[in-house]
């Protein structure tokens, strides 16, 4: 099996799926809001009403007093008093009354566009998570509009694994209801968590699409870390193929895999593991079981077919790691870098770069600041790459090359690193970067800063 051949079929599925994920989380963020400006509608009316009260009362008892005090001027006063309260209680009157003429003219700008969009489409779409891709599931999928204390089913559908991905559009009449709830429910299956999405009309008009998602209840958690040792040192195996009952996983820039399944396995279960340049590995599923919220990861040591390319390097990096400024290395540069989730590091790791350039060709080592500070030579990168011939960029006419490096470390882990190098020596120029495992972005440069 090759491994880009897995990789182009699984890495347009799970982006589609992060995608919905994210859609998913939109919409829960969307019903939150609108349950905060609804109650923060009632305080303020609440506090309003509260504060008029409040205002009488104290008048009305500065007019009492006011009479104990003069009681020959009591006519007078408390018909001055009275009518100072009663200019008071209308014009509180009538700003209150304009606030609920705003609302009112709200109310009926959202009924207009009700009824200039009398009926409309809501796309109902269902995506699986990655734990029931290869299990087979059968559930109802309920529509619920509502209107007052009155429930009306506008959809009752039974679906199965076959509609995972598929779209229904569902016809909705916006001036008959306020909500509409969307249920997908399990009856013969247990370890299928139900879905219950309830979204106000006004919201759907607006976006109306509900995504659902297809995942387990309690799934079971498999995970690990593929390493490579040399006595004492440890080095991540990097974009290994881990299978398990059928569940592909690559392993991150860490060498960790996860599984979320809905069964146990037993020790007979094994796990196969696929890496180019070393021997493959079965080990047993059991093994990696895992509580949810455990962080740990067992180690999975993996053999080398050819240990040839590995010891070369290991001299490359002892000789070159000891004398990095060595005529061999001309150049030296440092790039601050930001990480994705498949690489972790802290935000002000750098590459640091030792190379030699001729021509239009790039060769030499590199290595991040945090893998170095904890396996000195270890980390190195050794590359080869190439650059283009000098452009212009129209926007500030400074002149660019775009550069290709392709890396290896002594795990046999490899990098790409694709970018632009602005000014006339790479050395001294601007760079700007992406860094990346196989086709899976690891890392970035974080702006573009002039070297010294």
């Amino acid at each position: 099996m090759r491994i880009e051949y897995v990789h182009d079929i699984l890495c347009p599925v799970v982006k589609a799926h992060k995608e919905e994920r994210l859609l998913a989380k939109q919409q829960e963020e969307e019903r939150r809001k609108q349950e905060e400006e609804k109650q923060r509608i009632l305080l303020e009316e609440k506090a309003k009403r509260e504060k008029i009260e409040r205002e009488a009362e104290e008048e009305l008892a500065r007019i009492a007093a006011e009479a104990q005090r003069a009681k020959k001027k009591r006519i007078i006063r408390t018909t001055v008093m009275f009518l100072l309260v009663a200019a008071c209680i209308v014009g509180l009157l009538s700003i209150a009354k304009s606030f609920f003429d705003e609302a009112e003219e709200e109310k009926k700008k959202n009924d207009y566009l009700k009824q200039q969009i009398s009926k409309f489409n809501v796309n109902i779409s269902l995506t699986e998570d990655v734990a029931v891709k290869s299990l087979w599931w059968e559930a109802n999928l309920k529509v619920i509009a509502k209107k007052g204390e009155r429930d009306t089913i506008i959809l009752d559908r039974d679906i199965d694994k076959t509609k995972a991905d598929s779209t229904i559009i569902l016809p909705v009449e916006s001036s008959g209801y306020e909500t509409i709830t969307a249920v997908l429910s399990y009856p013969q299956l247990k370890n299928f968590h139900k879905e219950d999405i309830p979204l106000s009309i006004d919201h759907l008009i607006k976006y109306p699409t509900i995504v659902l998602q297809v995942r387990l209840t309690d799934p079971i958690k498999y995970q690990g870390r593929l390493v490579f040792k040399d006595g004492q040192t440890e080095c991540n195996v990097q974009n290994a193929i881990v299978i398990l009952n059928n569940v592909v996983d690559f392993t991150d820039a860490k060498g960790q895999f996860l599984f979320l399944l809905q069964d146990s396995m037993s020790m007979g279960d094994e796990m196969m593991i696929i890496k180019k340049g070393y021997d493959v590995k079965y080990e047993s599923a059991k093994k990696y079981q895992t509580e949810l919220e455990s962080q740990e990861f067992q180690t999975i040591a993996l053999t080398l077919k050819d240990s040839t390319n590995y010891y070369s390097l290991k001299d490359s990096c002892k000789h070159k790691g000891k004398t990095p400024q060595d005529s061999i290395w001309s150049f030296k540069t440092k790039q601050p870098i930001r990480y994705t989730g498949l690489k972790s590091g802290t935000p002000d790791d750098e590459i640091t770069m030792f190379f030699k350039e001729e021509g239009n060709w790039l060769w030499g080592l590199y290595y991040y600041k945090g893998d170095y500070n904890k396996r000195k030579e270890y980390s190195y990168h050794f590359f080869e790459g190439r650059m283009s011939d000098y452009e212009k960029d129209p926007t500030d006419k400074q002149k660019y090359r775009t550069f290709v490096i392709e890396s290896k470390d002594i795990a046999n882990n490899e990098e790409t690193i694709k970018g632009t190098i602005k000014g006339q020596k790479p050395a001294s120029g601007e760079w700007s970067f992406k860094v990346f495992m196989h086709s899976r972005q690891m890392a970035e440069s974080a702006q573009s800063q002039k070297k010294k």
